[in-house]
This record gives structure tokens, C-alpha cells and sequence, in this order.
């Protein structure tokens, strides 16, 4: 998986997949920010799936560095209901 900061076209970085947060796992980040009564939460969902595929989140108003955003890139597929 690649890391590629905004407004730069090529990855910074790459680090293995199983450390990027599946679905569960970006509700449980926005869910978690919430809980923390941080200073923004902006986010955009997949209008079909209803998954998270970008957010920003802003923990605390005047920190440096404590900041957190993530875009989706790859196909997000709705998961099956039992």
C-alpha cells in the first residue's frame, strides 16, 4: 500500500496492506475521534455502500502534528448482509 501526500503524485512511502484499516476499522476511527470530542471531523461516504472514503480529523484546535486524514482508493465493494 502506498502513502502519497497531498498534492504530490508519487508514494512517499509504502508499508504492508494488513496495516491499513479495513471498513470496521474507518468507523472505528471517526467513531473514535467522536468519542475524543475532537476539534474536526470532515468526512465524505461512498453514496451506494455508505463507506467511508476520505476523511480528515483535526484532534485538538491548536496542536501541531496530531492530525489525521485517509482516502480510500481502491473499489469498495457493499458487504453482504446475513
Amino acid at each position: 500500500v502506498s502513502v502519497v501526500p497531498v498534492g504530490d503524485e508519487e508514494p512517499s512511502f509504502e508499508f504492508p496492506a494488513e496495516a491499513v484499516p479495513g471498513v470496521d476499522g474507518l468507523f472505528d476511527i471517526l467513531e473514535d475521534a467522536v468519542g475524543r470530542d475532537a476539534h474536526l471531523i470532515t468526512a465524505t461516504y461512498d453514496p451506494v455502500t455508505g463507506v467511508p472514503v476520505e476523511f480528515f480529523i483535526d484532534y485538538e484546535e491548536f496542536a501541531v502534528d496530531e492530525e489525521l486524514g485517509m482516502e480510500v482508493t481502491e473499489p469498495v465493494t457493499p458487504l453482504e448482509s446475513s
